[in-house]
């Protein structure tokens, strides 16, 4: 099974010039995270934990196959033993923890550049982030099931506590959330400080131009879609991202693509699509229609400026030279969709 990582999304770009102080802290603090915070090893009574174990063997096996290696990191290591006046080598076993320690803060070593060494353990901890991410969303999906067995006359019986048992289920649902959320408002702000312009978001560490923009528009902005009906959106404003990260095509197209989505949604969603909609400008309509006045006149006539953009490099020129837009366009045509986005879901 293929794995996205990122050290593959941005193989061709330099993120790393050199590999110094900074990195490293920044690649132990980041790993203290997940043994402390997102998957702990050892229970209370310093026992392996079995689910803890599976997901850190899941973890190597699958950055290990995307890097082509047959380990993440040696399995076994060996160690001197003295026996009747001889010594002699014993072999033992690392734990699935020890493996993914061992290979994420290893020393640089002199066959790997810097970019490669980083990019290769930020994996890592993208796919560590984005388990614990699956398997907060799955807790949360099954809240309906936990809150029904909390109903039952059994499960007050059972309680330490005196109180409500489905109030006592929902707060340890959000305190799970909570508690992700913060692991990641901290990732993202240890990244920032090793000066490394990267943020985590949704699954997946990305790339950032300006600080500023990233912290009110990029962050507020992937929050947003947490929202599985807004897993369209994510898709494509990850793939314009990806490709003006990595000098690929039309990356405008996708963020614009991304911001049609959220206009049909919206549009859907609030019951104001007829079915005889033909294109992105019958849908801003019906935002702008009145009563309901969803958007201005003025923001409908904004919108359509921008889809106008996505319309030259949604058809083929023909004989006419191919649509080009400079980095500082492409980044505008992104950070606009976002802000788009952000205020449309906003306003629901």
């Amino acid at each position: 099974m293929l794995t996205d990582i990122f050290a593959d999304r941005y193989a061709g770009v330099v993120l790393f010039a050199s590999y110094g102080l900074a990195e490293q802290k920044l690649l132990v603090q980041a790993f203290r995270m997940i043994e402390e915070q997102l998957f702990p090893y050892y229970d209370h009574q310093g026992k392996e934990r079995a689910d803890a174990k599976a997901i850190y063997e899941s973890l190597n096996q699958r950055l290990s196959m995307e890097l082509g290696l047959t380990e993440i990191s040696p399995k076994h290591y060996s160690y001197p033993v003295s026996l009747n006046g001889q010594t002699t080598t014993q072999w033992a076993t690392y734990t699935p923890l020890m493996m993914a320690k061992n290979f994420v803060l290893q020393p640089l070593s002199h066959e790997l550049l810097a970019d490669q060494y980083v990019k290769a353990r930020l994996s890592f901890v993208e796919l560590a982030f984005r388990q614990r991410e699956e398997n907060v969303a799955q807790w949360v999906a099954k809240l309906p099931d936990r809150l029904m067995w909390a109903g039952f006359p059994a499960a007050k019986k059972n309680m330490l506590i005196p109180g409500d048992p489905q109030a006592a289920e929902r707060a340890r649902t959000q305190q799970v959330v909570d508690s992700f959320a913060e692991s990641v408002k901290e990732l993202n702000e240890r990244l920032l400080r090793a000066g490394a312009k990267l943020q985590y978001h949704n699954g997946f560490i990305q790339p950032f131009g300006d600080e500023l923009l990233a912290t009110q528009v990029e962050q507020p902005f992937w929050k947003l879609l947490v929202d599985p009906i807004w897993s369209n959106i994510d898709i494509d404003m990850k793939e314009a991202v990806e490709r003006r990260d990595n000098l690929g095509r039309d990356p405008a197209f996708y963020a614009l693509r991304a911001l049609e989505s959220t206009i049909k949604i919206i549009s859907d969603e609030k019951g104001w699509t007829t079915g005889k909609e033909r294109g992105a400008a019958n849908y801003i309509d019906n935002l702008v229609a009145i009563p309901r006045r969803f958007i201005d006149v003025w923001e409908k006539e904004s919108l359509i400026k921008l889809f106008a953009v996505r319309n030259d490099l949604g058809h083929g020129p023909g004989s006419q030279p191919m649509p080009t837009y400079t980095p500082e366009q492409t980044n505008w045509l992104i950070d606009a969709s976002m802000a788009w986005i952000r205020s449309l879901i906003g306003r629901r």
